[in-house]
């Protein structure tokens, strides 16, 4: 006990320091989350949402770049007119692996077909030639942890890698 003036204190002011170091440190890394979330880093926001491939190309994709396990997520592909075949069918390849950890919900539009391969699953589907971009809508639902690398392709077109992270 320390006496100040007519008062007896039991203080420690090394303590009392410490305390509010530690109390500021919790409160910037507090603003920190919450400077990030509305950004978008845990998903909905400008850091979350990507494109793949330039207008006007062949193939582009727009995806999530961060994830929730077992939440909905989307793909949607836009398939210029150059890659549309005369027949009005266009098959799209999307990597094996990256579908084990999703779970698809469905496409729209439906596909006519799809067949599995070694590495990668094609889907082909017909579309009118007169919607330009046509576009595709895979909703998924995620089932993996962690960083997720995946694969989306035209067969006979271009192909792009993109990168995704799945939180809890």
């Amino acid at each position: 006990m320390r006496k100040v003036g007519s008062i007896e204190i039991a203080q420690d002011l090394d303590f009392q320091r410490r305390s509010w170091k530690v109390q500021r440190f919790g409160w910037a890394t507090m603003m920190l989350i919450s400077v990030a979330a509305l950004f978008g880093l845990f998903g909905g926001g400008p850091l979350s949402s990507a494109h793949l491939g330039a207008d006007g190309s062949p193939l582009r994709a727009d995806y999530e770049r961060f994830l929730r396990l077992d939440a909905p997520a989307k793909l949607t592909l836009y398939i210029g007119a150059a890659a549309i075949r005369p027949d009005s069918t266009v098959e799209v390849w999307l990597d094996r692996k990256w579908l084990e950890g999703m779970e698809v919900r469905s496409i729209m539009p439906e596909p006519a077909e799809a067949q599995t391969s070694a590495g990668k699953v094609t889907y082909k589907f017909r579309l009118d030639p007169s919607s330009r971009p046509a576009r595709l809508t895979y909703h998924l639902t995620t089932h993996s942890l962690g960083p997720i690398t995946g694969r989306v392709g035209l067969s006979n077109g271009p192909s792009y890698s993109f990168s995704q992270f799945s939180y809890p």
